[in-house]
């Protein structure tokens, strides 16, 4: 009787012991969910859900690294699966967030794509109608360089949106509309004071 006592004893531990496993196949689909957020370009598109995606992660970690501290015996994975299953779904979620952003930021470019090449016309255009008298020569010709640098950061910027870098593209297009912006504002301030010359010399005479 004692023999079986130990028998089923020794059954029911091992029973036990079987059961205190890691969940590894939850483990490994939240490490695959953060690896294809990762992919995703999540670190550029969604910073912050990438970031509350590693921090599950690392609870998931923390609380596998706690139940292998313990005696096998009094091993509990049930918490470890319940983390990894949300961790699955944070890094689920970063992936989502940043593909939706990533294309948010692609229309934002073509967007801003149209309008830098719009306004550089619109400056070229305008640049012929700046003062060419010899006080502003040097001042005009200064401008014209700021305009000749617009056309290469727009190839630049082309060069990152065709290569699927929308956020660079983007940033690199909010720099040369600002140059062209900045150049038309300085192109009308020298008209509208060449205009001021002109009438104030008129008014001599």
């Amino acid at each position: 009787m004692k023999y079986l006592r130990f028998i089923f004893l020794s059954i029911a531990i091992l029973g036990l012991l079987a059961c205190a496993k890691p969940p590894q196949a939850e483990i490994d689909a939240a490490n695959a969910a953060l690896t294809e957020a990762k992919n995703a370009e999540a670190e550029i598109y969604a910073p912050d859900s990438l970031k509350a995606a590693q921090t599950a992660i690392a609870d998931m970690q923390a609380e596998l690294d706690v139940q292998q501290g313990k005696f096998a015996l009094f091993r509990s994975y049930e918490k470890a699966k319940e983390l990894a299953n949300a961790a699955k779904q944070a890094g689920e979620k970063a992936k989502s967030d940043a593909e939706a952003k990533k294309q948010q930021v692609k229309a934002e470019a073509e967007t801003l794509m149209n309008e830098v090449k719009t306004a550089l016309n619109e400056a070229n255009d305008l640049m012929k109608k700046a003062p060419k008298g010899k006080g502003s020569k040097a001042d005009i010709e200064a401008l014209q360089a700021d305009l000749g640098a617009v056309q290469p950061m727009i190839d630049q910027a082309q060069a990152s949106f065709d290569a699927g870098k929308f956020m660079d593209a983007k940033t690199k297009l909010e720099e040369a509309k600002a140059k062209v912006s900045s150049v038309k504002d300085a192109i009308n301030q020298a008209i509208e004071m060449s205009k001021g010359k002109k009438t104030a010399q008129g008014k001599k005479k």
